[in-house]
């Protein structure tokens, strides 16, 4: 073959499959250029040749079919084109388009990938960096009041619980495990807690209060009455000899064999034991507001007299231990001063018997429609005439005109008498009872209610019996069992003198109180004004709220010691004379009755010619040991006792949700029971379904207003559907539960709105937690309590509450708010409106 052509036929074969970089530049010699010459080889075989000159290696080749020859780059080109894909395409157009060297694109591909990596390293280690603590974004409250509310909550809380699956166990589990409950009591939870504190704190205040100069004046009686309680000494001494005194003079006692039945006057001694000594056979004297005029007070005639806590009790098995104690309690305190054994066995079982009579016909709030003559009727009004007449064997106008005789009481005298059945029953037990029955029955009334007054053999019948039907083991101690009788029978007297210790903080509580009482009304303005309800109603009761005030402790005008000692001019006080104390506190109560009653008397400005406003009567406070926060319907007010606002129970510096979820729900449950009345309370407790599944309601007086109706009605099916509480409890407690869940909803829809311009502060130890779930957790935590089983027992047969982890679980299933700031799966249950 000839060597010019063939070299002829290789040049535009390497040209066409020569790469750009290998194109021969215009300096390559041309010797450089020179092509090589193929040695003559079979077809179709490879060969290879050396360069000419043997100075270079030449590429290796191979001749086709026909002829032709082939070079191994356009060959590889080819293949690796072939091989690369959509990389290969992807390469030669970027080559195409940039004009840039294969070297050059590759390096661009690779720094690209490797951008693309870096760029989904940084997305990847972004996503997993780990966030900023929330405890950290938000200051942390480091007050001391912060750091007491801390100190009280998170030593009670349970953290290993579900606050969604058990938020009793949640906020209350520790507090449980580590707080038995204290042996001198039946029952143990922040209330009690808060009364024993105010308790301790009288202590310390009569123990360091300076010794009284001036005779008769407060401190004098406060300290002399208390005195004598603790005078040990002379109430041992003394025995049981002021109430065999009192017995012998009201005409002596059947079981003790020292009786006349016919020369006993059951008249006079039933009018005495009301008037002089306190003591309710049958029925009670109260004077509370008319329900048909806040301004005005009347005199209301309610059933009373049974020894044990509730009818219902009497009808159980004889066996019952409440039974068997109540009948031991009975004969032991007969026997003691002096029965013989079988007349005190037969005085047991005769005036159980007797009771049981009463409760047959004593109404309840709570019984089927069937009994429906024995409903309590709280504003059925009647004249003392008429009264007669229904009931002619009790001397009505006798035992008033003896107990008020300034008031000027007549047969036309209007009374409120929640039962007329049961004083027309009572009327004819009296006349179908043997007088000895009676007497026995009366004075067994008026030696119980004494015999805690008595020598320690008294004292010690009165805590066995206690013991077994209150689970109470061991009875308070002295000084606390003396500053309560102080509180019952000198309330206004100690409330006075204690909030006076309290008068420096006073100031600023009462402002901190009064803002939330303002915040939460106004909430419940907003709420009601929204409502549905009838223009009428919806008018009515915003009315009622918006005129609805607060008063946060006694006024400090009240507290000025030459006013409270004018009030008091007819508490009397001897030294050392416990009974005759006692004596003249029931006589000081009566005389307080009668104040209130008088302010309905025209022209009458005050009984004891003292300059004081009527209304000042009307805001005594019967009981001085209560804490709790309560509505006052006669003035519309909300009455918040200084007691509640005792530390460490109450600090200005607490964070808002501390607040509103502990004194905050109780203001709410207060506002809430003056937006219902008692007028609603009652129609509420005249409704019976004997079978809620299939009956509807029936109203004996006025029906409810829808959103008390409606929702009381679902409540109760929600407490039994759940197997929460049996039929009978769910009845009697739906309006209580109502009233509650309102209450904490309100409370924390009035934090909310207060939330939403302040500023974001974590409780200590709680930083993982926001102002909700600490509202929550602070509104937990007041229900947190542990009972005896016999006082679980109570709370089942005649508590208007359900027991608090019930409450809690019902309450916190109706808040829809909970659920979402502790992120709750939805749950099952019905929200009732």
């Amino acid at each position: 073959m000839d060597v010019d052509k063939m070299a002829a036929a290789e040049t535009p074969l390497r040209q066409n499959g020569r790469e750009a970089d290998d194109t021969p530049s215009a300096n390559d010699t041309s010797k450089d250029r020179e092509d090589t010459c193929l040695s003559e080889k079979p077809k179709g075989v490879p060969y290879s040749d050396a360069a000419s000159n043997g100075k270079k290696k030449k590429k290796k080749g191979w001749v086709t079919k026909d002829g032709s020859a082939g070079d191994t780059d356009s060959l590889k080109k080819g293949k690796k084109e072939s091989e690369g894909g959509w990389i290969g395409r992807t390469e030669a157009g970027l080559r195409k388009r940039s004009g840039m060297g294969r070297r050059t694109v590759r390096a661009a591909i690779a720094l690209g990938v490797l951008l693309l990596l870096l760029l989904l390293a940084v997305i990847v280690m972004a996503a997993c960096w780990p966030k900023t603590p929330h405890r950290l974004l938000f200051p942390t409250c480091e007050t001391s009041a912060c750091l007491t509310a801390s100190a009280l909550m998170v030593p009670r809380m349970n953290l290993s619980a579900s606050p969604c699956d058990d938020f009793w166990n949640f906020a209350c589990g520790e507090w449980l495990a580590g707080n038995p409950l204290p042996a001198t009591r039946s029952k143990w939870n922040r209330q009690e807690e808060l009364e024993y504190a105010v308790r301790e704190s009288i202590r310390a205040m009569l123990a360091t209060m300076p010794h009284p100069t001036r005779v008769k004046s407060l401190p004098w009686k406060v300290k002399y009455f208390y005195d004598s309680c603790m005078s040990l000494d002379n109430v041992e001494t003394d025995k049981d000899r002021p109430l065999r005194k009192i017995i012998k003079e009201l005409g002596d006692w059947h079981v003790l064999r020292e009786f006349s039945v016919h020369s006993w006057d059951f008249k006079r001694t039933w009018q005495r034991l009301h008037t002089e000594y306190g003591v309710t056979p049958f029925f009670k004297v109260e004077v509370v507001p008319d329900p048909r005029g806040a301004e005005r007070n009347i005199i209301q005639i309610s059933p009373a007299g049974l020894g044990l806590p509730d009818r219902s009790y009497y009808y159980r098995q004889p066996t019952s231990d409440v039974v068997l104690a109540y009948k031991r309690f009975l004969k032991d305190v007969s026997q003691q001063l002096g029965a013989t054994t079988d007349y005190a066995s037969s005085f047991s079982d005769d005036v159980f018997h007797f009771e049981k009579r009463i409760a047959e016909v004593t109404p309840s709030t709570h019984l089927s429609l069937n009994d429906a003559p024995l409903l309590w009727d709280s504003s059925n009004v009647d004249t003392l005439g008429n009264l007669q007449q229904i009931a002619p064997s009790i001397p009505f106008l006798e035992i008033l005109q003896a107990m008020f005789p300034r008031a000027n009481i007549q047969d036309t005298t209007e009374v409120l008498v929640p039962s007329a059945f049961y004083l027309s029953r009572i009327s004819t037990i009296i006349s179908s009872t043997d007088r000895s029955a009676l007497n026995n029955y009366v004075m067994w009334n008026f030696a119980s209610a004494n015999l805690i007054y008595l020598s320690k053999e008294y004292q010690n019948i009165v805590n066995i019996f206690r013991k077994e039907t209150e689970g109470i083991k061991v009875p308070a101690e002295r000084w606390e069992f003396c500053v309560s009788v102080l509180q019952k029978y000198m309330p206004y007297a100690v409330m006075a003198l204690h909030q006076k210790t309290m008068q420096k903080q006073m100031e600023g509580n009462r402002r901190v109180v009064e803002e939330m009482f303002h915040t939460i009304r106004n909430t419940a303005l907003s709420r009601l004004a929204e409502s549905p309800f009838h223009r009428l109603l919806k008018n009515k009761l915003l009315d009622k709220v918006g005129n609805m005030s607060v008063q946060v402790g006694y006024p400090d005008t009240a507290l000025e010691e030459s006013v409270v000692e004018e009030k008091l001019n007819k508490m009397f006080v001897q030294k050392n004379d416990f009974f005759q104390n006692i004596l003249y506190g029931i006589s000081f109560r009566r005389e307080v009755m009668e104040q209130r009653l008088l302010i309905n008397m025209p022209g009458h400005h005050n009984g004891n010619g003292n300059g004081f406003s009527g209304d000042s009567w009307n805001n005594w406070r019967d009981d001085g040991s209560s804490a709790s926060i309560v509505y006052e319907q006669g003035a519309n007010r909300v009455f918040a006792p200084h007691q509640v606002l005792l530390h460490p129970f109450f600090n200005p510096g607490y964070l808002r949700s501390v607040l509103y979820g502990t004194l905050g729900v109780s203001i709410a449950e207060a506002i809430t029971h003056g937006l219902i009345g008692d007028d609603i309370v009652t129609s509420l407790y005249k409704r019976f379904d004997h079978d809620i599944y299939t009956t509807t309601p029936v109203s004996l007086v006025e029906p409810l207003p829808p959103f008390a109706e409606e929702s009381t009605n679902c409540l109760k099916k929600l407490v039994i559907n759940g197997g929460l509480a049996p039929i009978a409890v769910a009845n009697r407690t739906s309006l209580n539960t109502f009233v509650h869940i309102n209450a904490v909803r309100l409370a924390s829809e009035a934090l909310e709105h207060l939330s939403a311009d302040g500023q974001h502060i974590h409780q200590p130890g709680l930083e993982d937690y926001e102002l909700e779930n600490v509202f929550f957790l602070a509104y937990g935590q007041t229900l947190c309590s542990v009972l005896t089983p016999q006082e679980l027992d109570a709370v089942d047969t005649m508590g208007k509450n359900l027991r608090d982890p019930v409450l809690m679980k019902v309450t916190l299933s109706q808040v829809r708010k909970f659920a979402s700031v502790f992120e709750c799966q939805p749950g099952s249950a019905t929200v009732c409106r």
